[in-house]
Order: C-alpha cells, then sequence, then structure tokens
C-alpha cells in the first residue's frame, strides 16, 4: 500500500512541474502543486498582478480576490492566539486550567471558519479574473 501511495505522490509531483500544451500562448492557467503558470513558466504573484492590470475589466476582480486573501490571512492569527489560549484538555500548566475553555473554542473555531471561506472566496475570484484576462487576450496558436 505504502508503494502505491509513493508512485502516486511521485506522478502527481511529476506533473505538477510538466508543461501545459493545451493552453494557448499568454494564456494564464492554474494548477494545483505548481500555481499560476503562462506559456510553461509558473508566474509569481508579481507577475500574476503584472498580467492581470493588462485588462482594465479584470483589475477589481483580482483586487476583491487579494483583499479576501489577505483577510483571510490576517483571520489565522487570532485562531493561534485562541488555541493557545485554551490549551489542551490534559495541561496542567496551561493558563486556562481550571476555567471554563469554550469561548476560547468558540473563538478558534469561527477564526478558523472564516479564514477557510476567504481564502476560498479569494481563490475563485483570483480564477475568475484570469478566465477575464484569457478571455480579452488575443488567442494566437
Amino acid at each position: 500500500m505504502r508503494k502505491n501511495i509513493l508512485l502516486i505522490l511521485i506522478f502527481v509531483y511529476y506533473n505538477s512541474f510538466s508543461q501545459d500544451s493545451l493552453t494557448p500562448k499568454k494564456q494564464i492557467s492554474f494548477k494545483t502543486f505548481s500555481g499560476w503558470r503562462m506559456d510553461g513558466k509558473r508566474l509569481a504573484m508579481k507577475e500574476f498582478k503584472n498580467e492581470i492590470y493588462k485588462v482594465p475589466a479584470a483589475i477589481p476582480i483580482y483586487n476583491k480576490g487579494t483583499q479576501n486573501r489577505t483577510i483571510g490571512f490576517i483571520c489565522i492569527v487570532p485562531l493561534a492566539v485562541f488555541s493557545i489560549a485554551s490549551g489542551g484538555p490534559g495541561e496542567l500548566s496551561g493558563s486556562g486550567h481550571g476555567k471554563n475553555n469554550t469561548v476560547f473554542l468558540i473563538g478558534a473555531f469561527i477564526s478558523s471558519v472564516t479564514a477557510t471561506y476567504l481564502l476560498l472566496r479569494s481563490d475563485k475570484q483570483l480564477k475568475k479574473a484570469a478566465r477575464i484576462h484569457n478571455e480579452n487576450q488575443l488567442v494566437v496558436y
């Protein structure tokens, strides 16, 4: 079983770096493990932003996506704070020993749900901005 899982992981790793020959030139695509790609090269977020800003219709959607991404990452901070403050059930030395930790657990749950929602929404908006970019580019094969 371990050999099969290792074989699958190696296959996924290899495919994440392979060039996508189906996408036309100057088209942005997203691959799960390697991120944003264009013309067979990986795009950093700065290069992705520069490409998106070439199409004015995609700029507002890109800005919403980056704003949601920033807020989602900021929501991870209270998640860590609430998780540390609540302590584990067996920790005697924790700051919450002997106290009701329900408030900390609820805060951690709300922060994690909010962060997850905003990060998934951000990905959806960035993919939509890339799609608008691709539709408005001149297609050359």
